[in-house]
């Protein structure tokens, strides 16, 4: 991909950048939650079986 001058490519490389950024929090909330769920379901679990 061409780029008419340097100015563009910077914005490009900041949108990729944020773009990286914005999926990479979304994943680690993404496993937080699951950890959470996890954590809750193990609670739930324990009292069960005693």
């Amino acid at each position: 991909m061409k780029y008419k001058n340097l100015g563009d490519e910077k914005a490009e490389l900041n949108c990729r950048r944020n773009g990286f950024m914005n999926f990479f929090l979304v994943e680690l909330f993404i496993q937080v939650q699951k950890q959470e769920k996890k954590k809750k379901f193990m609670k739930d679990k324990i009292p069960r079986n005693i």
